[in-house]
């Protein structure tokens, strides 16, 4: 399996992170969002949220484009 991260820090394990996974999912690492943030929300057994910083979407976003054109 390969996994290519698009967004987030370096340190190695603690932050919000995303991945590009056989580049076909996005893979988020995140804190898990609170009970009453996924209160909100319709989650199947086999789902979970979780909450990344907003400032890592642009960083994402150009990574995610770079990989799509290169192909």
């Amino acid at each position: 399996m390969e996994m290519v991260q698009v967004a987030g820090c370096d340190d190695g394990v603690t932050c919000p992170k995303m991945f590009v996974k056989d580049r076909k999912t996005l893979v988020v690492q995140g804190r898990k969002a609170d009970r009453q943030t996924r209160g909100h929300l319709r989650l199947a057994e086999d789902e979970d949220a979780v909450e990344v910083p907003l400032d890592q979407l642009p960083e994402a976003a150009r990574a995610l484009q770079d990989l799509l054109q290169s192909g």
